[in-house]
């Protein structure tokens, strides 16, 4: 099993697994359920993340990335969550476009604009970022699209100061004009903490949507008060790398995950990402294993009981892997 990653703990296989597999009829495809956002609109609980997860993008590139999203879809994914700086857009429409544009979940994001520019050109690049991204991935409107980040300071991302908050404020006031036209029908934000949702108080709509780096043993069920925060403003918080980021693999090694996995008949794996939606909040996944994707889907019919769950929030075996929602 290969976990080389850069996005994510990747759950990899080989291609010609995933072609074969693609071939073939797949029966008891599961249903993954929804959760209504703030604006009504429904949202899958499970969705696939096409970040690159090894050095560079070639090796999960257009090619890759569209046999990936059919593969997934055949399986019972019916969400994906891409990004402009990926770097496989252009296959993920091609895949889109083939499964039928109203049948798939489509969410991208767009870069945080520079502490060096001036309202104008932040203004401006969002714009010319969102018209690349559907572009790129051969459609009309985004069912979701996020700013990637708060502004980037040249040593991180963070809204405090008066400067800061402003472009975060004028990047969503662009999210909102497209959203007010129906170029998206949600908007949200992803790596954003309190401090920068507080700084987006007050703007119409609110975030419907923050997407921030959450999983079990970082530690406890609200890391640096993300959860707290997102409850706040009525954001639903979606996890990207619910297994752990590539540098540290110890929810899928961890003792505790394994054994709490072998009194349920099933992975680490599928104990992590079971913890985040028993804490009610949604998942990006990532895989291109069949029986890796077959197992993120394998969540919804059981439950962690009570006891499992508190050991689990109360866990620190990741500590050393912080929430991206923590501000700089």
């Amino acid at each position: 099993m290969t976990r080389s990653v850069c996005f994510d703990v990747y759950r990899s296989g080989a291609t010609v697994a995933l072609l074969a597999f693609f071939s073939q009829t797949v029966s008891g495809v599961p249903t993954v359920p929804t959760v209504r956002l703030s604006n009504g609109v429904e949202m899958p609980r499970v969705v696939l993340g096409m970040g690159p997860w090894c050095n560079g993008h070639d090796c999960y590139n257009d090619s890759v990335a569209e046999a990936d999203v059919r593969l997934a879809f055949s399986l019972g994914f019916t969400g994906i969550d891409e990004a402009f700086g990926y770097g496989n857009q252009v296959g993920v429409g091609r895949a889109v476009q083939a499964l039928g544009r109203a049948s798939v979940w489509l969410g991208t994001k767009v870069p945080p604009c520079s502490h060096s520019m001036t309202i104008d050109q932040c203004t401006e690049k969002t714009s010319a970022d969102f018209d690349t991204n559907l572009q790129e991935l051969n459609t009309t409107y985004v069912d979701l699209m996020l700013l990637h980040g708060p502004p980037n300071t040249g040593l991180g991302t963070a809204c405090q100061g008066s400067a800061l908050c402003a472009l975060a404020r004028a990047q969503w006031k662009v999210l909102a004009s497209r959203y007010s036209s129906g170029s998206a029908r949600a908007i949200g934000v992803s790596n954003y903490c309190g401090t920068c949702l507080e700084c987006l108080a007050g703007l119409d709509p609110a975030p419907h949507v923050n997407q921030v780096q959450y999983h079990a043993g970082m530690p406890g069920a609200d890391p640096a008060g993300i959860a707290t925060a997102c409850e706040k403003f009525g954001v639903e918080l979606q996890a990207y790398s619910p297994l752990g980021n590539y540098r540290n693999h110890s929810l899928i090694t961890a003792n505790l995950t394994n054994a709490i996995a072998a009194r349920y008949n099933k992975s680490s794996a599928q104990v992590g990402l079971r913890w985040v939606l028993q804490n009610n909040h949604s998942l990006a996944v990532a895989a291109d294993n069949p029986v890796y994707l077959k197992e993120d889907l394998d969540v919804f019919d059981w439950e962690l009981s009570q006891s499992d769950l508190q050991l689990l929030d109360t866990s620190n075996f990741a500590a050393e892997d912080p929430t991206r929602g923590v501000c700089v």
